[in-house]
């Protein structure tokens, strides 16, 4: 987990309008802020890394989202899905 460890910024490129994040990963877990959304800081159910694959996802209002992605170097991009839309994040 130390690769990715800390604050990543970015978006999800939903149609319209980009939907900023800010993930943040600690040793073991870490948490999601969606500014727009009004969501701070909120617990990831898990963060799954292997090499270069990273997965992540957060349970909320009975939701289950979930971001698949690879992480290169200063970058993390993959697909985000909610509710079966998927939606690439970077």
């Amino acid at each position: 987990m130390k690769a990715i460890e800390g604050r990543w910024e970015g978006d999800i490129k939903i149609p319209n309008q980009p939907l900023p994040i800010i993930v943040h990963f600690t040793k073991k877990d870490g948490t999601i802020s969606i500014p727009v959304q009004g969501l701070n800081e909120f617990p990831l159910t898990s963060v799954k890394l292997s090499k270069s694959d990273l997965f992540f996802d957060m349970k909320i209002q009975n939701q289950q989202i979930t971001f698949d992605g690879k992480v290169d170097q200063e970058r993390i991009a993959g697909t985000f899905v909610q509710k079966g839309q998927a939606f690439p994040f970077e």
